[in-house]
């Protein structure tokens, strides 16, 4: 199977999924599965999309998150600063559906620090449920995700040398 170009509005490609046979086919860009069936039986793969978005720095703005209907993976891309990190947890925080956030794939992120008004960046995001921490993060600061009632899975790369007091207080960990 070759990588595809398949879109899907708010949706993510998964993977391939074989139903009749009950086999679940995946594969990283640029890299190959066999499937190994009797000679001769046909097979019908379906594509599996996850309801999802991929945002940069620059369209944090343009995003809405308020009218999903379903649970989504916000895919944070490319260098994102603490101004924007601020705007994103705004957003999700008028979710209307769960929200898990993958900073993975974000650069630049050092710190999920308190906003200058020393409150949490993440404060009361109720729908915010798991979160993936990108490897440039060092610090997470005190109350970073203070009342995230739902917060149920952190991903915490082993770039982090410091979580502040209550920066987990009042969540569903």
């Amino acid at each position: 199977l070759k990588a595809n170009h398949f879109t899907r509005e708010n949706y993510f490609f998964d993977g391939w999924i074989e139903i009749q046979h009950n086999a679940s086919v995946q594969y990283s860009d640029g890299t190959y599965m066999s499937l190994v069936y009797p000679h001769g039986t046909v097979i019908t793969l379906y594509a599996k999309w996850v309801c999802g978005v991929s945002v940069t720095n620059n369209t944090i703005s343009d995003m809405d998150l308020s009218s999903l209907a379903d649970e989504c993976i916000v895919r944070v891309t490319g260098e994102i600063n603490q101004n924007s990190l601020v705007s994103l947890a705004a957003k999700i925080k008028n979710a209307k559906k769960n929200i898990t956030l993958d900073l993975s794939k974000a650069t630049g992120l050092e710190a999920i620090a308190s906003t200058s008004d020393s409150k949490s960046v993440f404060l009361s995001c109720t729908k915010l449920t798991n979160i993936i921490l990108p490897s440039t993060l060092t610090t997470i600061g005190s109350y970073a995700f203070y009342n995230c009632i739902s917060l149920s899975a952190v991903t915490i790369p082993n770039s982090v040398k410091t979580i502040g007091s209550n920066a987990f207080a009042y969540s569903g960990l």
